[in-house]
């Protein structure tokens, strides 16, 4: 599977994309952390970028794929999405310092109608991304089209299944660890509930709502995600460890 990097700092970042997606659609987050003095590495999940779903598709899969791209105790993970499920099940073998999941979906099979939809977007075109999504660039319309054009929809059978996907277990803040844990949501989310958002901030979470933001939160409002990625830098700065 490919990655893609940016900038040559001494501090590594991952990024980890959602359903649907590739490491395209960080065209704005990966040149922005690496003048943030990162090396930035955006992985590609099993089923995309032209590869099939692999036989005994599971979240062990997805987290496998994950570790075998990334480089060893990245300081920042982000996660969009099925990346944001990925990254909360592989944060004890991660490690990072700061995890920031993006509207991250952490119970796939209660998530079913939605993600059978997702099948839909396959046939999508440039026109129909960009009329579904108005706020977004024209490269991140090109970014979805890439993505959708790489991506076998047979994934979302298997996601709904709770034998292969569990539900994700969220940690308390703090634990493997990890020194500042953020979530950031997309306006009236469904994937986390107002319930769930109180939850993991009982956890310890940093846990910010971003108005008028879609679910491609990085997409639809980059300054106010970039600034809620910079909020759980800073907050990693003064913590020991």
């Amino acid at each position: 599977m490919s990655v893609t990097t940016w900038g040559d700092g001494d501090r590594q970042a991952v990024l980890i994309h959602g359903l649907t997606g590739g490491p395209g659609v960080w065209y704005r987050v990966g040149p922005a952390l690496a003048e943030r003095g990162f090396r930035v590495t955006a992985v590609t999940l099993p089923g995309h970028d032209g590869r099939p779903a692999p036989d005994g598709w599971s979240q062990e899969v997805l987290v496998r794929a994950v570790l075998d791209q990334a480089p060893p105790t990245p300081y920042l993970v982000v996660g969009h999405s099925l990346g944001g499920y990925t990254l909360a099940a592989a944060l004890e073998r991660l490690r990072p310092r700061v995890a920031v999941h993006e509207d991250p979906v952490l119970d796939l099979p209660a998530a079913g109608a939605a993600l059978s939809a997702y099948g839909e977007q396959k046939a999508w075109t440039r026109e129909e991304i960009a009329r579904r999504n108005p706020r977004w660039r024209a490269e991140a319309v090109e970014a979805k089209y890439a993505g959708l054009q790489g991506w076998d929809p047979a994934i979302c059978d298997a996601l709904v299944d709770p034998g292969r996907f569990p539900a994700t277990v969220v940690p308390t803040a703090g634990s493997y660890g990890v020194l500042s844990s953020a979530f950031v949501l997309a306006d009236d989310s469904p994937l986390v509930p107002p319930a769930e958002a109180e939850r993991l901030r009982g956890l310890g979470h940093r846990v910010d709502v971003v108005d008028g933001a879609g679910h491609s939160v990085h997409h639809d409002r980059f300054e106010e995600f970039m600034a809620r990625v910079d909020a759980a830098l800073d907050a990693a700065v003064d913590e020991p460890g």
